[in-house]
């Protein structure tokens, strides 16, 4: 008996098509040219991992396939995983809790990026303040959303590492 259902691989490609639109041509021309039962040259074939680890440097160099078995390395990527995925979950939290702040003050109240970091705090401390980008995408996000709007002021920043620069004025709608 046929099975009709599509590969697996044809459900996973229309899963990204659909959260990355414009992403489109890359994915065509990879599954294009993609054959499931075609073999594997020896070339592109796992070699396996150095005898020492003096040796991994020079091997993974020539071969990159080496270094997909290293059990210090995998333990040392799940830690790094693992704070990432923290990172992620906090940055999460902290999107929820800075829209409920905007959702709750009064419609026409104005403020900007500082207050929100004065009331909740960075999205992420431990990533430093350069990768803290998030603050602005929620504003983004907010404005596209007309929950606020910007009111053409700006204010310098308060905010020692902020070193003055100036922050869009925004207003509750």
């Amino acid at each position: 008996m046929m099975d009709d259902r599509p590969p697996p691989w044809e459900s996973a490609l229309e899963a990204y098509r659909r959260t990355h639109p414009h992403r489109e041509g890359d994915l065509d021309a990879a599954f294009a040219s993609y054959d499931p039962d075609a073999q594997v040259s020896e070339a592109a074939a796992v070699a396996p991992a150095a005898a020492s680890g003096s040796d991994t440097a020079a091997v993974s160099e020539h071969n990159p396939a080496a270094t997909l078995f290293d059990s210090e390395g995998a333990r040392e990527a799940a830690v790094a995983g693992m704070a990432k995925a923290e990172r992620a979950a906090r940055v999460q939290r902290w999107k929820a809790g800075a829209v409920a702040w905007v959702r709750d003050l009064s419609i026409g109240h104005e403020f900007v990026a500082d207050d929100v970091v004065a009331a909740l705090g960075l999205p992420d401390p431990s990533a430093g303040p350069a990768t803290n980008n998030v603050v602005g995408a929620v504003f983004s996000s907010l404005s596209k959303a007309r929950l606020i709007t910007f009111t053409g002021k700006f204010k310098a920043s308060e905010r020692v590492i902020g070193h003055g620069n100036l922050q869009r004025v925004w207003r509750r709608s």
